[in-house]
């Protein structure tokens, strides 16, 4: 009987620190990952003529997704070239998060399509995953849902945040 036990619980140590598989595991990597696992996400938030672009490294700890960014770009203030490590929470019932949007990503990933740019490679060790955008509205919409869960990471900087359209000056009267 103990060697049943002794069997079983091995089995399931051994499910608990399976290998992390990026391309399996993408979509719900919070969970998959395991400790002391770091994934690599970088994002090309170039366009039009202006540059941006992110590298952003998760990692696991104490069973918590630990996130720090460094960027480059026109837009980005000395302060906020590198980010502090925070924490990425990830809830199930809340679609703005990385692996929802890597999910849309996924299921939209058609090969074969002519005009495509990449704007999202993911590294974990040896594989890459690299998602692509097709035309410029679609490079639009990418990187508006991937600023929207930066915003929430990072609530106070200002890369982050809309542009707000100033006040329409008072028209002088004569």
């Amino acid at each position: 009987m103990s060697l049943l036990i002794l069997g079983f619980n091995s089995i399931i140590n051994d499910e608990k620190s399976a290998a992390f598989d990026l391309r399996k595991d993408l979509t719900h990597f919070s969970y998959s990952m395991n400790e002391s696992d770091s994934m690599i996400i970088v994002a090309n938030l170039s366009a039009c003529s202006s540059r941006w672009h992110e590298t952003n490294i998760l990692t696991k700890k104490n069973n918590q997704i630990l996130i720090s960014t460094s960027a480059k770009g026109d837009f980005v203030e000395d302060d906020e070239k590198q980010l502090k490590s925070t924490f990425y929470h990830f809830a199930q019932n809340d679609s703005l998060n990385f692996e929802n949007l890597f999910s849309y990503m996924e299921k939209k990933n058609v090969q074969g399509k002519k005009t495509k740019s990449n704007v999202f490679t993911i590294i974990f060790k040896q594989d890459t995953v690299t998602f692509y955008s097709y035309g410029l509205n679609d490079h639009l919409n990418n990187i508006n849902y991937y600023i929207k869960i930066k915003r929430r990471i990072y609530p106070s900087v200002k890369m982050y945040q809309p542009l707000e359209i100033p006040p329409k000056p008072d028209e002088q009267k004569e």
